[in-house]
């Protein structure tokens, strides 16, 4: 029969290009799926803007006198800057040993030296001092307030009231050195204490 290749050939062609298509869209389908699976987060699921702001607000607030903070508000850490704790530091290091020389010239019976009867609460001021340093080097609000203590506490040894002794103008440079260390953490301390208090409400 000659008509038979005429009539075979034309459906031939046509279920070869049906396959042919059949097979491009699985190739398709199947580097769809391969893409979804490099980068799952490019089809996630739509969410309302509304929880965007929600989130948005419920973050917690930043300090924005703070230079150090990774975007989390830390009472505790954040009350002071750098350059204030180094202050601070530096004052409390100044009057502990301030404190620890008066103690030795009273042992020593040096001229001029506080009496016997007043050196161990002075010794006491400098070990109140190296208790409340850790606290204060961690930003406590503690340490802080022992920070005042103590300092407080030095101007028993450390203030212009010494002027007036006999021997005043001896001790000048020390009492009024002193009080001036003083004054600066007690400034700083205040300040710090009020900043932590503002934080927590």
């Amino acid at each position: 029969m000659q008509y038979a290749p005429a009539l075979v050939g034309p459906a031939s062609r046509a279920v070869k290009r049906r396959l042919d298509d059949a097979e491009s869209d699985l190739c398709l389908i199947r580097l769809f799926e391969n893409q979804n699976r490099l980068s799952p987060a490019a089809h996630t699921e739509p969410h309302d803007k509304g929880d965007d702001m929600t989130a948005i607000h419920a973050q917690p607030k930043r300090d924005p006198r703070s230079s150090f903070d990774q975007g989390t508000f830390n009472t505790s850490a954040e009350v002071t800057t750098p350059v204030e704790l180094a202050t601070m530091l530096g004052c409390m290091y100044a009057l502990i040993v301030a404190n620890l020389v008066q103690v030795l010239a009273g042992f020593a019976a040096a001229d001029p030296s506080p009496p016997a009867a007043v050196v161990p609460g002075i010794a006491a001021t400098a070990v109140l001092g190296l208790g409340a340093l850790p606290m204060i080097r961690s930003a406590q609000t503690a340490g802080y307030k022992l920070g005042i203590a103590f300092c407080l506490a030095s101007m028993v040894g450390m203030g212009p009231h010494k002027l007036f002794l006999e021997n005043g103008g001896v001790i000048a440079p020390m009492a009024l050195v002193g009080f001036a260390f003083e004054l600066v953490f007690i400034l700083h301390a205040v300040r710090a204490l009020r900043v932590s208090v503002l934080a927590e409400r």
